[in-house]
């Protein structure tokens, strides 16, 4: 049976973007995914939880996409939080429970290389600044499914990855999405 995917892009200039929107591009079409520009949703105004948490009760698999800015996401993935995953119906009292055993996975770019993570002076893997959304995602019963991340999407003149490369990664995006569109 096929596994419905909500992906949320969280990114506040998509249509300037070079790897979110490759990224989009790619997994528009994949069977049973719906896709939300979250900026372009609520451009301007407050996230309106008690909409999104009818998203989220639709769908099996929840997609968070966002560039890394500053070691983490952008300010709306943090509104978009803590309007939707609210107590009574992400977390207990109450039901708490709309969440349970839905699946969570984080897909974040970056225009700085892997070693900038892991190899400077105070550095942390982005698996490591993830941690967040992990233990939120844990904490609403979800389960968290390890991130697709990809370094270097800044302008290959500028030393980030190559058209081909960067092509390579949203097939390879793609193909992740389409493996989870179908439970055994």
């Amino acid at each position: 049976m096929p596994q419905k995917t909500l992906l949320l892009v969280f990114h506040p200039d998509l249509e300037h973007s070079r790897g979110n929107a490759r990224l989009l591009e790619a997994v528009k079409t994949v069977p049973e995914l719906s896709y939300r520009d979250m900026y372009l949703e609520y451009d301007g105004t407050y996230i309106d939880g008690a909409t999104e948490q009818i998203f989220l009760e639709e769908y099996d698999l929840i997609v968070v996409q966002h560039p890394m800015y500053w070691f983490s996401a952008p300010a709306m993935l943090a509104e978009w939080m803590e309007r939707s995953l609210t107590r009574g119906f992400a977390w207990p009292p109450g039901d708490g429970d709309a969440l349970a055993g839905k699946g969570w996975r984080s897909v974040v770019t970056t225009a700085a290389g892997a070693a900038d993570f892991t190899d400077a002076p105070g550095s942390a893997s982005v698996e490591t600044l993830l941690k967040p959304y992990e233990m939120s995602a844990t904490f609403c019963g979800m389960r968290w499914l390890p991130p697709f991340v990809l370094h270097d999407v800044r302008d290959p003149a500028e030393g980030g990855l190559s058209d081909e490369a960067l092509d390579t990664a949203a097939t390879q995006y793609r193909a992740l999405l389409e493996g989870e569109a179908t439970i055994d």
